[in-house]
């Protein structure tokens, strides 16, 4: 593994699982819990087989790196828009050496013809960014703006990309905020793919959900919900589910 030394000026270079680490900026758009349950319902829903996968709106790398580190076989491709995360990833790329087993593409995934070169792959992941214009305050740091409001596209962009480059036997897992499920649904359907899971993901037991992601595929077949809780009922102990979502990434 590369041995970064010192962080450039305004990043730190934190753990994120037993084998990776990351750069990220101190004040930007960090890693976080949606990284880590993206990741997890990926490497759970992919195909057994699975050798390239997709992640679209990649950022820094985050979801690709946690991953790549549990499944030794993948190489992944990501699509980034904002440069400063390009950069960022292509970093992390050489922090982690994994030259060879990750791309990332600079440019806006609403461009489809852009990316028919890439072929199709068999697992497509993303979090898109779920706030429309002109419905909350946006912050004052760019890269944070862009990671939470529809600066080019929602939800609805990522499943039509993904549609285009998906295998017949791959999946799509899709991550939105709590409230955005039914969004989330609709805009599988309206592209022509067919949900197969949903994972509701509750802060404790019996309380909203805080985070939902939707599997789809190309064929149809039985649809079937499932709700996780993070922490235990009355407690800040982590719930078992969560506890064997953190074993099977390699979180300490």
């Amino acid at each position: 593994m590369y041995d970064p030394g010192e962080p450039p000026q305004d990043l730190t270079c934190d753990q994120l699982n037993r084998g990776m680490r990351i750069y990220q900026r101190a004040k930007g758009h960090r890693a976080a819990m949606d990284d880590t349950l993206l990741a997890w319902c990926a490497q759970k829903f992919a195909p057994s087989d699975t050798r390239r996968s997709l992640d679209l709106g990649t950022g820094k790398g985050t979801v690709a790196l946690l991953l790549l580190h549990v499944c030794p076989r993948l190489s992944t491709v990501g699509i980034e828009a904002y440069t400063e995360s390009v950069q960022l990833a292509r970093m992390n790329i050489e922090l982690n050496a994994l030259q060879g087993r990750f791309e990332v593409f600079h440019g806006d995934l609403r461009e489809r013809a852009k990316w028919s070169e890439l072929g199709q792959f068999d697992l497509i992941t993303g979090a898109p960014p779920f706030m429309p214009l002109g419905t909350g305050i946006q912050p004052t740091d760019p890269q944070r703006t862009v990671g939470r409001f529809e600066i080019r596209g929602g939800v609805e962009d990522y499943y039509e990309t993904a549609q285009e480059k998906l295998t017949s036997r791959g999946r799509v897992v899709v991550l939105m905020n709590g409230h955005g499920k039914e969004r989330n649904l609709e805009a599988c359907r309206r592209a022509g793919l067919h949900p197969i899971q949903t994972v509701d993901v509750l802060p404790r037991p019996f309380e909203p959900a805080t985070y939902s992601l939707c599997i789809a595929q190309r064929h149809p077949a039985p649809f079937r919900k499932r709700e996780i809780a993070v922490r235990r009922h009355g407690s800040n102990d982590w719930s078992l589910d969560y506890l064997e979502i953190r074993r099977a990434l390699d979180l300490p």
